[in-house]
């Protein structure tokens, strides 16, 4: 027993700690114990543990042996073999393999309380057999090339973290007996930091059969957003078998891409998690995308990867969720928001913008929104040069049974319309104002409601905005905004107001229109005098205030596709008159407009027919 004489110390010393060499944390103690030993292995057979070592079948003579202190073995390229066998005795310590993995192949190294275990793959099919390992708490992958670990217990399974890793990482289990009608608690842990890019996982079973891995729980960490892509190849992919639930935990915002059918109606659990969880979804071939069971996600972006007739079925997602629309779907769309209904204040955001690496637009072929009363559309990504039918984003015609307010955004190009049925009562806003891109908007099939009218109000941006009106009998309001934009109102119409017409905009009567209509009074050569003011003051409707002008305007309705302003009632109006007559009939229209002055000019086309 070693002693210490203290006196001979110089002052300054006031506290001591004695503890003998076998002790450490095994002993509760907080000191740390001495560094332990090096084991670096060779091409040939390497064998350690707590009685010695020896290297290269015992060509090279080697003094260490493992302790209870934290072991390292360094494993270079070529060198990790299924000969190899490190047992420590030790599992209070934390032993370390670095290991550089470039054969090509999955070794099968008998491995025993190795606590971390640390794969820099360098080529594509090497890995590690978990077959003979025990006491194996970490596994790292790192490394350029595609990693394979298999045969993990899933009882005894490491946690396995992917580190600053880009490649595909295969993990295959075993002893899953698990089904959707009983499972047995089988539980995998996948930590992710400074997966940016994209770490990919197929996850599989070794066995044959339906099998179902109970929980897979995802930690994400580090500085910047993770990126996860789930697949699997085997029985972990069929209706019986899959991942009942996922469970996300970590302070890093984390995307984890899969096929819609691998998570559909099985259950995601983010609660935990203090970032932003975005679902990336494959749509191709899926009958849809259920997020009953989803707790946490609020962004999802949906994908076709295979370019075809499908679309995109994503029901009972979260209030507010944004929903980014990253390929062309050939077929209709329908998006529902859990417990909402018709009368409540929930919200959708949608983001058209492809993911493919040439800049290209986003169509989709019709989209349904249920018991969604505020919708808003971002759209961006888009092309500003390139064939026609390529340089915008589309949604097609949304059909949205209770929205009232819809808001445009974005610098791209896009094109929609507007389908709301007519048992729904309520006024609705269009607004594009902050939209930098042409918007090309119809809302032509939005009637009054089932019980009484209703109001439209359509806002543009700084684009050169197409809007069509609602419905000839629905009071719509039209505001281009800046641009040359061009307002499409319905034949027939009487009750719409354009608040901002300037030089350069365009009212068109139906989107047909072809003739430009000559425009009379005050800006030609016919003038309406005093009396026949007075005359058209007297009117009792728009309409008869319109007959009014169009006889006091001497010519007017002596020739077809004519255009008239007269004001009624301190308002301004154009009459856009198609036939030789001074008529107001089902092909004309008239439009309240802001902006008219007895010195305003206008260019060629400004009034259609």
């Amino acid at each position: 027993q070693a002693a210490v004489d203290a006196g001979t110390f110089t002052s300054g010393y006031e506290h001591f700690v004695l503890y003998g060499a076998a002790e450490g944390r095994a002993s509760g103690g907080s000191e740390t114990p001495s560094t332990g030993g090096t084991f670096s292995l060779t091409a040939g057979v390497d064998q350690a543990d707590t009685t010695g070592s020896f290297k290269n079948g015992g060509l090279i003579e080697s003094d260490f042996a493992f302790g209870s202190a934290d072991d390292v073995v360094t494993a270079s390229a070529g060198t990790l073999n299924n000969t190899d066998v490190l047992a420590d005795g030790s599992s209070n310590d934390m032993d370390t393999l670095n290991a550089t993995m470039t054969g090509g192949a999955v070794v099968t190294t008998s491995l025993t309380n190795i606590e971390n275990i640390n794969l820099n793959v360098l080529t594509a099919g090497s890995g590690l057999s978990f077959a003979s390992v025990a006491g194996t708490n970490n596994v790292s992958v790192t490394g350029s090339a595609n990693a394979s670990l298999t045969n993990i217990t899933s009882a005894t399974a490491p946690n396995i973290e992917l580190n600053s890793y880009n490649s595909t990482a295969t993990i295959s289990l075993t002893t899953l007996a698990g089904t959707a009608a009983a499972g047995t608690a089988e539980a995998l842990t996948l930590s992710l930091n400074g997966t940016g890019a994209l770490a990919a996982v197929d996850l599989d079973s070794a066995n044959a059969g339906s099998e179902v891995l109970e929980t897979l729980n995802l930690e994400s960490a580090g500085g910047t957003a993770n990126t996860i892509s789930l697949t699997s190849t085997g029985t972990l992919n069929n209706a019986i078998g899959g991942i009942d639930k996922h469970v996300v935990t970590g302070d890093t915002d984390l995307t984890i891409r899969a096929a819609a059918g691998l998570v559909n109606n099985e259950e995601i659990d983010a609660s935990g998690l203090e970032g932003e969880l975005t679902l990336n979804a494959d749509f191709n071939g899926a009958a849809g995308l259920n997020a009953t069971n989803f707790t946490g996600v609020s962004s999802y972006v949906a994908r076709d990867s295979v370019a075809g007739g499908d679309g995109v079925n994503l029901f009972n997602i979260a209030n507010d969720s944004t929903v980014t629309f990253a390929d062309d779907f050939g077929a209709a769309s329908t998006i529902t928001v859990a417990g909402a209904a018709a009368g409540d204040s929930d919200s959708v955001s949608l983001v058209l913008d492809n993911d493919a690496a040439t800049a290209a637009d986003v169509d989709l072929t019709g989209l349904t929104i249920h018991n969604v009363e505020n919708i808003s559309i971002e759209s961006t990504g888009a092309p500003t040069t390139g064939a026609a039918g390529d340089q915008q984003n589309s949604t097609g015609a949304i059909s949205a049974d209770s929205v009232e307010s819809l808001t445009i955004t974005g610098d791209s190009d896009f094109s929609g319309s507007l389908v709301v049925l007519a048992a729904e009562a309520g006024d609705i806003t269009v607004n594009a104002s902050a939209a930098t891109g042409d918007v090309t908007f119809d809302a032509s099939t939005v009637a009054n409601t089932a019980t009484g009218t209703r109001a439209v109000e359509i806002t543009g941006g700084t684009g050169d905005d197409v809007f069509t009106s609602a419905a000839a009998a629905v009071a719509t309001t039209l505001a281009g905004g800046d641009g040359d934009d061009t307002f499409i109102v319905a034949a027939g119409d009487v009750n719409d107001n354009i608040t901002d017409f300037v030089n350069g905009d365009v009212i068109s009567v139906t989107a047909a229109a072809a003739n430009q209509a000559a425009f009379f009074n005050g800006f030609d050569s016919a003038v309406i005098n005093n009396a026949g003011q007075a005359t058209i003051e007297a009117a009792a409707t728009v309409s008869a205030a319109a007959v009014a002008a169009a006889t006091a305007a001497a010519g007017f309705g002596t020739a077809a596709n004519e255009a008239l302003a007269f004001s009624y009632q301190g308002n301004q109006y154009v009459f856009i008159n198609d036939a030789a007559d001074a008529t107001v009939d089902g092909t004309d229209a008239i439009v309240q407009v802001t902006g008219l002055s007895d010195s305003s000019t206008f260019d060629a086309g400004t009034f259609l027919i």
